[in-house]
C-alpha cells in the first residue's frame, strides 16, 4: 500500500489554463487536473479506460453525440478505451481521472490531445 501526497507532487502547466499533478503505479495513471473556466478538451481516444471524477466546478462532457453537464461534485464517468470524448469546463474546476492501463504517453509528456486544448476568450 501506498499514500498519495497530492502536496508533494510538482504540479505541470500543459497549455494556458491547464494544470494538472500526474502519479502512476505499475498498473494505471491518476490525473488530477486544474481547468480554467473556458478551456475546451477537444474530442480524442485513447485505448487506456478512463474514469472521469469531478472534484468541483461544471464541466459539459460530450461522447458519441451525447452532451451531459456535470456540476455536482463527485459526478462520475466511465470512458471505454477507444470511444471519442471531449468537454468543456464552464466555470473553474478540478477533476481527477483514473487511467488503466497506466498512461505512458502521459509519463512520457507526450499527449497531444491535451495539449491542444483551447482557452476561450472571456465575453
Amino acid at each position: 500500500m501506498g499514500w498519495i501526497n497530492w502536496d508533494s507532487i510538482p504540479e505541470e502547466r500543459i497549455v494556458d489554463g491547464v494544470r494538472r499533478k500526474l502519479f502512476s503505479s505499475e498498473n494505471m495513471t491518476i490525473a488530477l487536473w486544474f481547468w480554467d473556466k473556458g478551456v475546451d478538451l477537444p474530442a480524442h481516444s485513447h485505448p487506456e479506460e478512463q474514469l472521469y471524477y469531478l472534484v468541483s466546478g461544471r464541466a459539459v462532457f460530450e461522447s458519441e453525440g451525447e452532451h451531459r453537464e456535470f456540476s455536482i461534485p463527485g459526478s462520475s464517468w466511465m470512458v471505454p478505451g477507444g470511444v471519442a470524448h471531449g468537454t468543456r469546463y464552464l466555470e473553474d474546476s478540478i477533476t481527477m481521472d483514473i487511467f488503466c492501463p497506466r498512461r505512458e504517453d502521459m509519463i512520457a509528456g507526450v499527449d497531444p490531445y491535451v495539449r491542444q486544448a483551447t482557452k476561450r476568450a472571456a465575453p
